[in-house]
């Protein structure tokens, strides 16, 4: 935009942006005026809502009042339409905003009027939705046209109570909305101000100009900018004809009425935006006058600012040695001085930068990882030592080579092919960002072998933002690839040793749980068979003398049958075996729960399909183990045992509201409490198992397993 520009009209731009700051100057404080008339207005508005707000509230309590006085009188409560109070009729002057006094029966239908005494139906009656029958107190009906004037109304109801405390009917004052509109704090605003009523259905009830028009009719402008959502406030809003209004706001107490003050925006800012006209025109014609003196200096200056360019020309194509002396004003002279000191600064960086590329050579040469830099068709323009050994390539046979060379078969991690668009280098040259840590298996053909390397890419870009180069650099991870295998390796025969001591443990659970149920368990039921032989075949004489004993001796049998029955369900519960996981948990929390007397809950449904018979086995040890701990350490209330499958993995919880303690303080092998033997089984299963507890917050013990999903069952 700029470019072959003469120099007058870069002294024009120099006036202009040196203009800015003054026009930044008046913009600031034609905005502070705005801020001003905003927050002036924004307090007048505020304060005129919450005056019209009591003015409002002084007049309903003036009516409630005069209510309250009616509905005391009982020729008001009595409801009779031929002896009606002649007090109606005198009170109906008391407010000038008032039309009319009348009292209604439950049904809604009028008895008394102070328009028409004992007429049928009222010149200007309340509205008959009756709130007050309802609210059993003062309340405000729905605005509605008079049945007679025609006019806009608001009733204001009391309930009348009978001699049982019921409500009989009411009696209403009919407020004339209109002659309500002419409030006493309109002339306090601009001609423009309004001052309104608004429902919190933003339906206007009053308003100080052409209430005609206005009463009834919805405000969807302030609906849609939430302006009720708070008891009082200020917002900008368009009023229902398109203009947009500061509005302050205030609650009538005791009512779901807003009074509103607002002032048209445009009338709040007309001085601010007058003045700010006037001042950039000012500014304007300043800035004209600065560029006619700015045409006068160009001429003065333009022969010597030539003079340097063409010695900086000569400079650019090389000519270092070059010398300026030119004429004109001292700040030229100044201009030519800097410029040969330019000359000699570029004459010492390039000495410094040739310098230091041959020190970055050395360096690059010298490092232990391969460092290969391509061009931007990815071919191999330069490269290390390390490179050239890690591939075992020499520097003829690795220059113009690519990484998707067929001759190098790069795989991936997992053994398949990598595909060539795929690889650092292209993705760099391809994005334009750099590309970290991607692991690649390359075959060098000169020793039959292939290597494991963790490559980067750095891309380089021209002035053009182009990619010219990327910066290649890559380590060999084939000893470290060996070490974590061998790991792996390691670990899945800790794995399989492991699972087959659960297996072994399992198996003689089972012998004993056998021996103790045919040996032990039988003779203790003849036992207690022979004893109750025993106790028919004894004479009165030898009952009376040793059937206590005998008593004894079968309820300690019968309880030691229970302990044995006990031990069997630990060493081996039968429900694991035929019913699952689920089934087992539930009938080992029963027994737990009728042992100990603590509440023991269960949830979760068994795993479909069922887990291999070792993982049911794990798990259900697993949960043996903490609930034990939960029973005996935790000092807890409830305990809940929670069985959940999501997403392919099965969560099993063991939690207590017990006293819980501080992990940190555990020690490693945390024998106690059985934790090396429940990490053991997680292990065996290639499950996570964790310990969530603090002190006073209770323990969880959670297991999490990856499991086959559900089949999906189609209808």
């Amino acid at each position: 935009m700029f470019r072959n520009r003469p120099i007058v009209f870069h002294l024009a731009a120099l006036v202009l942006c040196a203009m800015i700051p003054l026009l930044g100057v008046i913009a600031y404080v034609v905005y502070d005026r705005m801020l001003t008339d905003m927050e002036r207005t924004t307090a007048e508005v505020a304060g005129v809502a919450a005056s019209t707000a009591d003015e409002t509230e002084q007049l309903l309590l003036h009516a409630r009042r005069l209510l309250s006085l009616l509905a005391a009188r009982p020729q008001v409560r009595a409801l009779d339409p031929s002896r009606c109070d002649h007090l109606l009729v005198e009170m109906h002057g008391y407010l000038p905003q008032l039309t009319n006094l009348a009292t209604f029966d439950v049904s809604g239908h009028p008895v008394c009027t102070a328009l028409a005494p004992g007429a049928t139906a009222p010149e200007d009656g309340p509205v008959y939705d009756m709130p007050a029958v309802a609210a059993r107190q003062f309340a405000i009906a729905t605005p509605a046209i008079g049945h007679t004037s025609k006019k806009w109304i608001a009733s204001l109801e009391l309930p009348l109570l009978d001699a049982s405390g019921g409500v009989s009917g009411v009696v209403g004052i009919a407020l004339d909305l209109a002659k309500f509109s002419q409030f006493r704090y309109a002339n306090s605003l601009p001609s423009a101000g309004v001052i309104a009523i608004v429902d919190e259905n933003h339906e206007v009830i009053a308003r100080s100009v052409q209430p005609e028009k206005w009463i009834g009719r919805q405000m969807p402008a302030f609906q849609l900018h939430h302006v009720f959502d708070s008891e009082q406030g200020v917002k900008r809003v368009l009023d229902g004809d398109g203009v947009e209004r500061i509005c302050g706001f205030r609650r009538v107490a005791g009512t779901n009425w807003y009074a509103t003050a607002s002032i048209p925006v445009e009338d709040v800012l007309a001085p601010a935006v007058h003045n700010a006209k006037i001042s950039i025109t000012l500014v304007l014609a300043a800035a004209a006058l600065a560029a006619a003196l700015c045409a006068i200096l160009a001429r003065r200056i333009s022969v010597p600012v030539k003079f340097i360019a063409e010695a900086t020309r000569q400079a650019g194509a090389g000519n270092l040695e070059l010398r300026i002396e030119p004429g004109g004003p001292r700040e030229i002279a100044g201009v030519a001085a800097e410029f040969n000191r330019m000359l000699a600064n570029r004459r010492q960086a390039e000495s410094a930068l040739h310098d230091r590329e041959e020190y970055f050579r050395t360096l690059l040469a010298e490092l232990h990882i391969g460092v290969l830099v391509q061009n931007s068709a990815a071919a191999i323009v330069s490269s290390n030592r390390s490179a050239l050994e890690l591939l075992g390539l020499s520097d003829e046979q690795i220059l113009g080579k690519t990484s998707f060379d067929p001759e190098w078969n790069v795989v991936r991690e997992d053994g398949t092919p990598f595909p060539a668009s795929q690889h650092p280098v292209p993705q760099s040259i391809a994005t334009g960002r750099p590309v970290r840590n991607v692991v690649m298996g390359v075959y060098r053909p000169a020793t039959r072998e292939r290597i494991w390397l963790e490559v980067n890419a750095i891309p380089l870009f021209d002035a053009d933002n182009a990619v010219k180069q990327v910066i290649c650099t890559f380590s060999d991870l084939t000893e470290r690839r060996l070490s974590q295998q061998r790991r792996r390796d390691y670990a899945g025969q800790l794995q399989s040793l492991l699972r087959r001591l659960m297996e072994l443990q399992e198996q003689e659970r089972r012998y004993l749980g056998r021996e103790l149920h045919d040996r032990i368990g039988t003779n203790l039921s003849a036992l207690l068979l022979s004893l109750g032989i025993l106790r028919t075949r004894m004479s009165p004489e030898s009952m009376q003398e040793l059937g206590p004993r005998i008593s004894d001796l079968e309820t300690l049998l019968r309880e030691t049958i229970v302990h044995v029955k006990d031990v069997l369900a630990d060493v081996h519960p039968p429900a694991l075996s035929e019913l699952g996981l689920m089934a087992a948990l539930s009938h080992y929390v029963r027994s737990l729960a009728t042992r100990s007397g603590l509440r023991i809950e269960i949830e979760g449904k068994e795993p479909t399909p069922r887990l291999p018979e070792f993982v049911e086995i794990a798990l259900f040890r697993i949960a043996q183990e903490a609930l034990n701990n939960a029973s005996k350490h935790a000092r807890a209330s409830v305990i809940l045992v929670s069985v959940n499958i999501a997403a392919g993995q099965l969560v099993l919880t063991v939690a207590d509201d017990g006293a819980g303690f501080d992990s940190a303080s555990l020690p490693p092998d945390a024998s106690g409490i059985g934790l090396p033997t429940m990490r053991e089984r997680a292990l065996a299963i290639s499950a996570k198992l964790a310990i969530v507890t603090a002190v006073g917050e209770g323990t969880s013990v959670v297991v999490k397993l990856q499991v086959p999903a559900a089949p999906v069952v189609h209808p």
